[in-house]
């Protein structure tokens, strides 16, 4: 193996380079460890360095601030920079086993025997089984949660918030149809809108947040795969909480229409119920008057057998002068088709009713004679009821 391992790492991407030995940085590297190393020869010296598992993320943009993050004693120590004087955003924590100096090594300048020592006598691992795959390895463990833990200190109050407040908007905006089904409230097909797992004919034009972040049906979400969101899924979720509102708004718009929709349908049916009673309730009254006809007729054909029995003409009730006749004249028709008996009075009484030309009349009463005689009237033979009566009335006005 070289000397040198370079790694390169922007993001998720690493790539292993070999760095030559004469380029300017190198040379200070050599340089400088050599000067706080025991042996002055560089081929000894860099045999006594070895990694400590210690890193660090400090992103580029804090080389020209005053915020230090990195313990003692490298915050006072060239922070944000590789002992060879280059610039760095990830810090790897080197010590001489000699005399127990600690130094900062960018990712380009941590040497695989360093590696290799802590490997071997921190973790354990026989020399022969470190292989260049197993430092590659351990080089993305090592800034894996280190990178994870940087990032939410940096952004983690915004990304709740931010997340917390557009995860069911995006639900609802970032869908996209498959297929359609028949809505009995709509009485129409609507689309079935599912989740989008791409941006391809997602409504909110990109693939839903939740789905790449932390949706359970998502072997790959990032809150597993990664820890922290990768900067897409952290550019789209601040893109989702600028749009809110407008989003919201055109859901409104189409859920108002639906609505509408709906209610238009309700009263349609409404209507259609409406229509509908009123049909049943013409066809029930029919019904009941077909009904009453066929009554009607056999309770006549009845009321004539029954009246030719008691040797009466046939009548309806209408016969009836006053509301009391034609009740009496409905009760006596009942009785008449119950078969039940009528005595001589009620007989009478009919034929007073329905043909009061030929009715037999009733003798005037004692009571009607007495009081014709009191007011000064004279008494005639043979007077009926009706003849006491009305004399009654005449004596009545005379006086």
């Amino acid at each position: 193996m070289e000397d040198f391992i370079g790694h390169h790492i922007e993001g998720e991407h690493r790539h292993e380079i070999n760095i030559n030995q004469s380029g300017a940085f190198n040379k200070s590297l050599i340089n400088n460890l050599v000067d706080i190393s025991v042996s002055n020869d560089w081929e000894e010296a860099k045999h006594e360095w070895r990694a400590t598992g210690n890193v660090w993320y400090r992103p580029m943009r804090y080389l020209d601030t005053t915020i230090q993050e990195l313990p003692e004693p490298h915050c006072d120590n060239h922070p944000n920079y590789c002992v060879c004087g280059h610039p760095i955003a990830w810090h790897f924590e080197v010590e001489n086993t000699e005399n127990g100096t600690l130094e900062i090594l960018g990712s380009e300048h941590i040497t695989n025997w360093m590696i290799i020592r802590h490997l071997k006598e921190n973790k354990g691992i026989p020399e022969d089984a470190i292989t260049e795959e197993k430092i590659i390895e351990w080089m993305k463990e090592a800034v894996k949660t280190m990178k994870a833990e940087w990032w939410w200190k940096e952004h983690g109050d915004d990304w709740e918030e931010m997340f917390n407040e557009v995860k069911e908007l995006d639900l609802r905006i970032n869908v996209r149809s498959n297929g359609q089904y028949w809505d009995s409230s709509t009485k129409r097909h609507e689309d079935k809108m599912v989740i989008a797992k791409t941006k391809t004919n997602s409504l909110g034009k990109m693939a839903s947040v939740v789905w790449r972040w932390n949706h359970p049906d998502n072997p790959r979400r990032q809150i597993d795969t990664r820890g922290y969101p990768n900067e897409k899924l952290w550019r789209d979720v601040q893109l989702l909480f600028a749009k809110a509102q407008r989003f919201e708004k055109q859901l409104d718009i189409q859920m108002e229409e639906v609505e509408q929709r709906k209610s238009y349908i309700r009263e349609q049916q409404a209507k259609q119920d409406e229509l509908a009673e009123q049909r049943r309730m013409m066809i029930k009254e029919e019904a009941m008057k077909i009904r009453a006809e066929a009554i009607y007729e056999r309770d006549d054909k009845t009321l004539a057998e029954a009246c030719e029995y008691y040797d009466l003409p046939p009548f309806t009730v209408e016969k009836g002068n006053n509301e009391w006749e034609r009740n009496f004249l409905k009760d006596m028709k009942g009785k008449i088709i119950a078969r039940k008996q009528l005595s001589p009075r009620q007989l009478n009484r009919i034929l007073q009713i329905i043909m009061p030309e030929v009715a037999e009349e009733e003798p005037a009463t004692s009571k009607q004679i007495n009081y014709i005689k009191k007011l000064g009237g004279e008494v005639l033979e043979n007077m009926t009821k009706t003849q006491a009566s009305d004399l009654i009335g005449e004596l009545l006005r005379r006086n």
